[in-house]
């Protein structure tokens, strides 16, 4: 969406329902826009807090326009817009702590016992070569602080 103004909430709203929300950097530039432009916005794999954004128009008799507009999203807002909204990318970044889970050879609590999947992965397993700061010793931290933090939530 491209418009000379934002009123904040609205720019949030819109940020979080995965709309790219832009302004004129030029605000001139809105005289060039016609009703039956075909609009392209170039560059967006390489959209980045504070970067400028190009809009490129062809008009209906076959003349083209090329203009700077800018945008106020942070790095996070760029992934709700990558995501499609906040609400997705809050959702893949759960199904993702979902999988870790899964994948995790300690599903209650990382600490091995009679519920652990595979012991000889685990800290107190009979075969640990698990260093502190292993990528493995991290993941299973974060799965039980996640759940942890699940838990504590639902206890309101």
């Amino acid at each position: 969406m491209i418009a000379r103004s934002f009123a904040r909430i609205h720019e949030t709203n819109l940020k979080q329902q995965g709309v790219l929300a832009l302004t004129f950097h030029n605000p001139g530039d809105y005289a060039l826009v016609r009703r039956d432009d075909n609009v392209s916005i170039l560059g967006l794999s390489e959209l980045a807090p504070g970067k400028p954004v190009y809009v490129h128009l062809v008009h209906s008799d076959g003349s083209s326009d090329t203009f700077q507009t800018k945008h106020t999203m942070t790095a996070e807002q760029i992934e709700w817009f990558k995501a499609g909204s906040a609400l997705n990318y809050i959702r893949s970044q759960r199904e993702a702590l979902k999988v870790a889970a899964e994948q995790s050879c300690c599903p209650l609590d990382g600490s091995g016992g009679e519920h652990c999947r595979r012991p000889e992965h685990c800290n107190d397993g009979p075969q640990s070569s698990q260093s502190p700061d292993s990528p493995q010793t991290n993941e299973f931290f974060l799965v039980r602080w996640f759940r942890r933090f699940v838990d504590w939530i639902r206890s309101f």
